[in-house]
């Protein structure tokens, strides 16, 4: 585990001195144009400076906490399970949410795989997931096949997996599980438990066995098995607009093939100041699953993606600050398409208006082979 998250963020600062090259880095003026690339004429001063850049963020980033229960015995474990039953027995609404997901879980994953089918796509082992928080359910709902699920957001990592914000965390939880999304201002106020704590909760309640976490001041990784295939949730604190370009186009390159997730995103890929993201993200995905809110339908179309449109999409947010982000050129191809409405609700929308999804794919993506 330490040896997978020196890697990582000995990755980020190779890719921030090379800029995804041996002879090149990226600098870029105070005007905020884009980065450009600058031959590098001294490779010794290069490495030096590597070196000297290794050691000062290791000694003040690398605060790591370990957990590892391959190791521990029986009765260690009932204990910890009891410690997360508590919490379902002390807080209601937390336990009646999670009975709601539940349920939506079957039905939800049933319909994803009936659709994938349908369209003849097969989605990667690697999810993608910006702008997820600290989500787990709902991508394992629509992909329960994954291998590594990569979340990006910003919302705090958390320094440990610590119960002590009980009732914080038991809110937070219950909202993602009714409502599909964390607020963000939200989970700041628990900023000691963080992702870490609630993505441990999540996973435990699924039923998780042998689970692996190291937790940094910006990331957390966690290996464990469920339902019998080895898996990887991997969450990064990160800022994905166009100013922080460099670092997370580092992060890019390393998930070379991943199917992309987006839902409750508060439209960022449409946003000013993140269009070099929403470029990225689709250079590298061949198939989106994605809400409203993620990459525009236009834009969609305009890079080659065949789209297939689930649920309905006929009224704009009440949301303050969202009202505008309505899209006459979906709701005109919603109104001509017809789909059946979703089964399930996700993202801002709540019981009493009707959800919406998407798959967008392209022909060069995987196809599920005819037996």
């Amino acid at each position: 585990m330490n040896v997978r998250l020196n890697y990582i963020l000995n990755y980020f600062l190779v890719c921030t001195f090379s800029a995804f090259g041996n002879d090149a880095s990226i600098s870029s003026s105070n005007t905020g144009s884009s980065p450009k690339i600058v031959k590098i004429e001294k490779q010794v001063d290069l490495q030096n400076e590597f070196v000297k850049s290794k050691i000062k963020f290791e000694d003040k980033s690398l605060d790591c906490k370990v957990i590892d229960e391959t190791s521990l015995d029986e009765s260690a474990l009932n204990e910890r399970d009891l410690v997360i039953s508590q919490l379902w027995e002390e807080f209601p609404e937390l336990s009646h949410a999670w009975q709601k997901w539940q349920s939506m879980h079957v039905v939800i994953k049933d319909w994803s795989k009936s659709k994938q089918q349908q369209l003849g796509i097969r989605v990667s082992d690697t999810i993608l997931y910006p702008f997820g928080g600290g989500d787990v359910v709902f991508p394992i709902s629509f992909f329960p096949d994954f291998k590594e699920l990569v979340i990006v957001g910003l919302e705090p990592v958390g320094k440990a997996v610590s119960f002590k914000a009980r009732s914080g965390i038991a809110a937070n939880l219950a909202y993602l599980f009714s409502h599909g999304n964390f607020v963000t201002r939200d989970m700041e106020k628990f900023a000691k438990s963080g992702v870490s704590t609630v993505i441990y909760i999540q996973i435990k309640r699924l039923g998780a066995k042998k689970i692996r976490c190291i937790i940094s001041n910006s990331m957390v990784e966690f290996d464990f098995i469920l339902n019998g295939i080895s898996r990887k949730i991997v969450y990064i604190k990160m800022n994905l607009d166009d100013k922080h370009f460099v670092t997370w186009a580092c992060l890019f390159e390393k998930y070379k093939d991943y199917t992309l997730f987006m839902k409750s995103a508060s439209f960022v890929p449409q946003q000013p100041g993140f269009n070099k993201i929403k470029m990225s993200l689709m250079s590298g995905a061949h198939v989106i699953l994605q809400d409203d809110t993620g990459i525009s339908y236009n834009d969609l179309r305009e890079n080659g993606y065949y789209i297939d449109l689930c649920g309905a999409y006929y009224l704009r947010y009440t949301i303050v600050g969202l009202e505008h982000f309505f899209q006459e050129d979906l709701k005109e191809a919603y109104d001509e398409v017809k789909p059946a409405l979703l089964p399930f609700a996700i993202g801002y929308r709540s019981e009493s208006v009707p959800s919406n999804i998407m798959w967008a794919y392209k022909f060069d993506s995987p196809k599920i082979e005819a037996n």
